[in-house]
């Protein structure tokens, strides 16, 4: 474990323990916004009044647009299966639910579950 300092939003000083892990997150935070500013760098240009312009990606665009047409595709596939299978795929796959959750919230076999995420997968998996 590791201690954390730092002020609340009264200026008080604060003391917490902390994870390995999270200490990591907060050790790097620096170089993440090291990663930021030196992407948004890449897609700026100095306009003539001394102000810059973001610079769209050509690839950002073109693999968002190719991103979103997927997802309407997958979501059009999803939406028309049964309302079960719909319900326990998105529990699990979008909320991150554990199968056997969602069996004790349906109140059935986590099998059950498992199946109608598996049918709606197939389904998806067949028909893009």
């Amino acid at each position: 474990m590791f201690t954390y300092t730092y002020k609340d939003e009264l200026g008080n000083e604060v003391t917490i323990s902390i994870s390995y892990e999270v200490h990591q997150i907060v050790e790097d935070e620096h170089l993440f916004e090291r990663r930021i500013k030196d992407e948004y760098k890449k897609h700026i240009t100095d306009l003539s009044d001394g102000r810059y312009e973001a610079l769209p990606s050509m690839e950002n665009v073109e693999e968002s647009a190719l991103t979103r047409e997927v997802l309407h595709e997958v979501f059009d596939i999803v939406n028309g299966c049964t309302e079960k299978q719909r319900r326990r795929f998105l529990l699990h796959v979008v909320y991150g639910l554990p199968t056997s959750e969602i069996a004790r919230l349906d109140g059935c076999a986590q099998r059950n579950v498992r199946l109608a995420i598996q049918r709606v997968m197939d389904k998806i998996m067949n028909n893009l």
